[in-house]
């Protein structure tokens, strides 16, 4: 652990320290999200400034002026979760919007996205502040959402959702505001 962690601070940025998400991608590189854009430090870089201590760590800027929630890498992009609805920031640096919550039939009025994965099957699942669970297949850009109704029936606990996990089931765990949801990813029927 770094002896000096106010030395991996990015200068002259008063939000460099709310950070959001922390990824190691395919080249071992070091991707943080944060209210102020991506940041990315270089593997090697990284470790000859922990193990010299040198006070220079070269940062490269991926993406400005964007608050990222989270990131996820394919092959050729990142899937970047934001403040703004779910981005595409491809490896060569260009940016693509997919789309934002208020874009869609459901016409949220927040396009936070504060949580996101994706599951077995290449779905992704996206957390909103006050409109419970996206589920988005990026093969068909088939939405579809649970929340939180007023009859019980595949009814989530709260619509903020803050986490998402799968588990060895394929079973999509939604961590919200009140408690745990249990999503059969195939049924859709929530617990």
């Amino acid at each position: 652990i770094p002896k000096r962690p106010e030395k991996y601070l990015v200068a002259g940025r008063d939000d460099r320290k709310h950070i959001k998400n922390i990824i190691q991608n395919s080249t071992k590189n070091i991707l943080i999200g944060t209210v102020e854009g991506i940041f990315e430090l270089e593997h090697q870089s990284l470790k000859s400034f922990i193990e010299t201590e040198k006070n220079d760590l070269a940062v490269k800027i991926l993406a400005n002026k964007i608050n990222v929630w989270r990131i996820i890498e394919e092959m050729a992009f990142y899937w970047v979760a934001t403040q703004e609805g779910l981005i595409k920031m491809y490896k060569n640096g260009n940016l693509e919007k997919i789309f934002a919550y208020s874009d869609t039939p459901f016409q949220s009025a927040d396009d936070n996205i504060i949580s996101m994965i994706k599951d077995n099957a290449g779905i992704l699942w996206l957390g909103s502040r006050n409109d419970g669970a996206f589920k988005w297949n990026p093969k068909n850009s088939n939405l579809t959402f649970c929340q939180k109704n007023k009859s019980g029936i595949r009814s989530m606990s709260h619509n903020l959702v803050r986490s998402t996990a799968q588990d060895n089931d394929g079973n999509i765990w939604v961590g919200t505001a009140n408690g745990l949801n249990k999503v059969n990813s195939q049924t859709g029927d929530i617990r």
